[in-house]
């Protein structure tokens, strides 16, 4: 889904990402397996930290899609 993705991922589509979503990846639990719910929609957001002192930086956008994913009455988008 975005750039980082294709650090994982080299087989994905390099004409299909985009930096702007707010997340990295995200996927879809079938099973429902990792909430409860099967279909719901998992955004993922990568970070790396040098230090525990050093905060980590979350863009204006990964903000929004964090708090738009909080206020979900269960947490996740479906």
């Amino acid at each position: 889904v975005s750039h980082n993705k294709l650090a994982y991922f080299p087989e994905s589509s390099q004409d299909s990402y985009d930096d702007e979503i707010g997340y990295d990846f995200y996927f879809i639990d079938e099973e429902g397996i990792f909430g409860g719910n099967k279909g719901c929609k998992y955004m993922i957001e990568v970070k790396g930290m040098i230090s525990l002192k050093n905060p980590t930086h979350l863009s204006p956008k990964e903000w929004k899609v964090a708090e738009n994913v909080h206020q979900n009455s269960n947490g996740v988008f479906k």
